[in-house]
């Protein structure tokens, strides 16, 4: 499992909830709002599909910037046994 989260930047407060549905739409969590700025978190099985829903969320109507802040893949900080 991967997970990313980030914040999208809105236009301005009339646009929020507008992206905010359109999140939901596609399975993108919303985990808070401040302002104008939207924090989200997806999850998805692979980095190619959340890299094929991360992309597109700059061309959402009423957004204005898209940030990624971490991403994290399942088990990546755990240790490889030393054969």
């Amino acid at each position: 499992m991967v997970i990313a989260s980030g914040f999208i930047e809105a236009n301005d407060s009339t646009d929020v909830e507008n992206v905010i549905a359109e999140l939901k739409m596609r399975n993108i969590e919303v985990n808070e709002v401040n302002n104008a700025k939207i924090i989200f978190l997806i999850e998805r099985e692979t980095i190619a599909q959340i890299k094929n829903d991360f992309e597109p969320l700059k061309d959402l109507n009423g957004v204005r910037n898209v940030h990624l802040a971490y991403y994290s893949v399942e088990g990546a900080d755990e240790e490889s046994p030393i054969p």
